[in-house]
């Protein structure tokens, strides 16, 4: 499961950087982001086992930040959808992947 939650917004990237249209990169952004906040929310309310592997585990600290770096990551990705829909005139690829 920790291998997921760090590759989903990987993968995302990549697919990003990956599609020749400036028109469909920020919904890719945005999927990618409330797919990485389900997984986390699952993760926090207990449906999903915790990552507890030897180099990556949840401690009452760290599930605190993955809570709110998730959300913050959604509030960005929401933000950043609207802002390159209506910027549509400029390219995007490197400012999505990134």
């Amino acid at each position: 499961m920790a291998l997921v939650l760090l590759l989903l917004p990987f993968a995302g990237a990549i697919v990003a950087y990956a599609l020749p249209s400036d028109r469909w990169r920020p919904s890719v952004l945005l999927a990618t982001a409330v797919g990485h906040l389900a997984l986390s929310g699952s993760v926090l309310a207990g449906i999903v086992a915790a990552p507890d592997s030897a180099w990556l585990w949840l401690d009452p600290p760290g599930r605190i930040v993955l809570g709110l770096v998730s959300t913050l990551y959604f509030g960005c990705a929401v933000y950043a959808h609207g802002y390159l829909r209506f910027r549509s005139s400029r390219p995007n690829r490197v400012f999505v992947a990134c």
